[in-house]
């Protein structure tokens, strides 16, 4: 608790294998190449009023692990590759009350079995063309509720054609992209052809151009 962790050249903080009911918390992670704190196949683990930042790599990565939570806390990075968080191969973990952005790139990325996660109460912002604040990829059932997505020049929601089952729900979803490109490189959210039964529920969606792009077969 409190403590300030910082590691210029590599990760700073990893939880693997059998690492679990460890709480960390009121502190500063930095890193510059590598992953400021990675959930590595650990759970039941706690991240909270804590902020977490690498100029290059992930912020957070939730890879393999379940049930951890991470809450009132920042997520930053500033790279076109890795996003703030990246959540693959992980299940019921709960992201809350949290602020997760990256100007370059996505903000959050789910990947391959990325499923049954929650992020509440948050807020996600890019200001990337070619990325998204929300980038849901081949994962499913995971849910986004009371929270912000925003990305001033690409997408705010971007659900993959290999992604199934997801909810956004009570949330804003918003782009400032009047014109330019193909139709499908600025909408607020946009459902890639394949993508199959998401729920959109209760939100503000909102743009200057078109607010919503659903591709054939989505």
């Amino acid at each position: 608790s409190g403590s300030n962790l910082s590691n210029p050249a590599g990760g700073v903080v990893c939880l693997t294998g059998d690492a679990h009911w460890n709480t960390i918390s009121q502190s500063t992670i930095t890193t510059y190449s590598g992953v400021g704190f990675n959930f590595n196949s650990s759970s039941s683990n706690t991240l909270i009023g804590s902020s977490v930042r690498s100029t290059l790599d992930y912020a957070v990565v939730l890879n393999g692990g379940s049930c951890n939570t991470i809450s009132q806390s920042t997520m930053s990075t500033n790279n076109a590759t890795p996003s703030a968080l990246y959540v693959t191969n992980a299940s019921s973990n709960m992201i809350s009350g949290s602020y997760i952005e990256n100007p370059l790139g996505n903000a959050v990325k789910f990947a391959a079995n990325g499923n049954l996660n929650t992020i509440q109460d948050s807020t996600m912002t890019s200001s990337d063309s070619g990325a998204a604040a929300l980038n849901m990829g081949a994962a499913s059932s995971n849910t986004v509720t009371r929270s912000v997505m925003s990305n001033t020049s690409g997408w705010a929601a971007y659900l993959d054609g290999n992604s199934n089952f997801n909810t956004i729900s009570f949330s804003t979803i918003r782009t400032n992209v009047a014109s330019g490109g193909p139709p499908w490189m600025r909408t607020a959210e946009r459902l890639d052809n394949g993508a199959s039964s998401h729920t959109i529920r209760g939100c503000f969606i909102s743009n200057l151009g078109d607010a919503v792009y659903i591709l054939a077969q989505s």
